[in-house]
């Protein structure tokens, strides 16, 4: 990873150890007042799903919303990807603790080719 990419990666990594600038009073804050919302745009995004369909979340970590899908529709199939390590990592966790079942890989859209459950939906245009 170069450039942008390396950049964005770097900020996520830091963020999610704690050393970036978000405060954590500040992140349950947002995270408190969002959770209504959040399930209500949630529900209307999968309602269109299939039953037993798939949905893949394109910078999933830190997985929760992963999460919320997931027991909003337990029917689906979830796969999840992010390019920082560290949140690959949390995602992955995240889920486990809250006995969701997902596939998540490390990487982005383009480096996908070897994993079969993702390449459908990461194909470079």
């Amino acid at each position: 990873m170069t450039g942008p990419d390396r950049a964005g990666a770097e900020f996520w990594n830091k963020e999610r150890a704690g050393q970036g600038s978000g405060t954590p009073t500040f992140r349950s804050a947002v995270k408190r007042v969002l959770d209504v919302k959040h399930d209500l745009v949630f529900r209307s995004l999968v309602a269109p799903v299939p039953q037993g369909g798939s949905l893949l979340e394109i910078g999933c970590a830190p997985g929760w919303i992963l999460v919320r899908i997931g027991r909003i529709r337990s029917d689906l199939k979830l796969y999840g990807i992010d390019y920082a390590p560290r949140g690959v990592e949390e995602a992955r966790s995240y889920l486990a603790n809250a006995g969701i079942h997902a596939e998540i890989a490390l990487g982005d859209c383009g480096s996908t080719k070897g994993n079969r459950a993702l390449t459908p939906w990461c194909q470079p245009a």
